[in-house]
């Protein structure tokens, strides 16, 4: 086969996140590639910033794996790949000096023949104030490690195909599979609350599509998700399917994320969707990309010049 020659026409950034001082921006893609932008400067305009527009820094994942998730903590940027997550230190990035301060190697999958994806990740602080990480992945587990040690503390099983998202509220971790179920855990006891089908839904149900379930985001109240099922608000308390988004148009749904009384909703489309949570379309975005795999909300509001 004839190596590709620009990869750049071919790119696709699957994972972002901010620092959590809110002022960096790192995005990574599918040839291991991670770039770190200065918002500042990204968001200021004439010539003078032009050279600001590109990233700070630029680096390549260890192995050269491609950046399937991305997460932040306080001290360190956190990149989940093929088989691996990888701590780098946030002092080192701002020095524009990236270095790993640990790896977290993941067991091989069932069939011992490949290294599962990191599809995606949280960070959440325990009452002794530690932090753990938890890790959807492609064996169908969520992994919950422990950032002091490194070790495997839980393990979340019970889907039957991968993980695509995680989201969580108090106690519960909500996840989003390629099996078309969304599963609320006890992160306490690992175990099983609840799950949903959307796919079994008929305002729902779009078969061309498939039954997966690209992203799920849950508060105390509500839970959003989408896929190939179209994007649908559930109560948290009776998992009862309240909203349907028939507003939006037929795309496959890769963002599905609750923001205050509102859902961003995304996918294979080149615009992004601001929704009330009973269905109304309330803005429109059109971005310069045929497909859109996630975004970010900042509260930090900053000036665009």
């Amino acid at each position: 086969m004839s190596r590709m020659v620009n990869q750049k026409v071919y790119n696709c950034i699957l994972s972002q996140v901010l620092s959590t001082c809110g002022d960096l921006l790192v995005c990574g893609n599918i040839y291991g590639d991670i770039a770190v932008f200065d918002l500042a400067g990204v968001l200021s305009g004439g010539e003078e910033h032009s050279n600001s527009k590109g990233p700070k820094c630029s680096f390549k994942s260890p192995n050269g794996e491609q950046i399937c998730s991305l997460a932040s903590t306080g001290r360190f940027l956190i990149v989940g790949t093929v088989g691996a997550i990888f701590g780098y230190g946030w002092d080192s990035i701002k020095n524009d000096e990236p270095r790993t301060s640990w790896t977290i190697n993941l067991p091989s999958s069932r069939e011992g023949l490949q290294n599962m994806d990191v599809n995606s990740m949280l960070v959440l602080q325990t009452e002794a104030d530690s932090d753990q990480l938890y890790a959807g992945c492609g064996d169908n587990n969520i992994y919950c490690f422990s950032l002091e040690t490194g070790k495997a503390l839980r393990i979340f099983d019970g889907h039957t195909d991968y993980i695509h998202s995680l989201s969580s509220c108090g106690s519960q971790i909500a996840s989003a599979s390629e099996d078309g179920t969304v599963r609320l855990w006890d992160m306490r006891r690992a175990a099983l609350n609840s799950k949903i089908e959307p796919q079994t839904e008929p305002k729902l149900c779009r078969n061309q599509f498939g039954k997966w379930i690209g992203d799920v985001s849950i508060t105390g109240d509500w839970l959003v998700c989408g896929g190939g099922p179209r994007c649908s608000l559930w109560h948290m308390r009776t998992m009862e399917m309240m909203t349907a988004f028939t507003e939006l148009p037929d795309f496959e749904v890769h963002i599905a994320q609750l923001q205050g009384e509102s859902v961003l909703c995304g996918g294979a489309s080149s615009n992004f969707y601001v929704a009330s949570l009973t269905g109304q379309v309330t803005s429109k975005m059109t971005t310069s990309t045929i497909s859109l795999n996630s975004a970010l909300y900042s509260n930090t509001p900053r000036n665009v010049s």
